[in-house]
């Protein structure tokens, strides 16, 4: 894949893009874990309470989506 590509001497704007792609195809699989998690953990938590499990279901969200990054670059 990427590393091929940069082996290759391919163009930098070719990289970057296949990196792109394979950045925002992991987002998207996490994205899908995640919400099969919260789900999980609004319905299953025995001994939980429901005020209990929400907080569970938005720590685990919010360590997700603080991993994301920006989509473009910092100035």
């Amino acid at each position: 894949g990427v590393i091929r590509m940069v082996e290759e001497d391919q163009s930098c704007e070719d990289i970057l893009t296949q990196v792109s792609a394979a950045r925002s195809a992991i987002d998207r699989v996490g994205m899908h874990i995640l919400t099969h998690r919260m789900r999980d953990c609004l319905q299953n938590d025995a001994g939980k309470s429901p005020q209990e499990a929400m907080e569970e279901a938005i720590d685990i969200f919010l360590r997700f989506s603080s991993n994301l990054g920006p989509a473009t670059p910092e100035k």
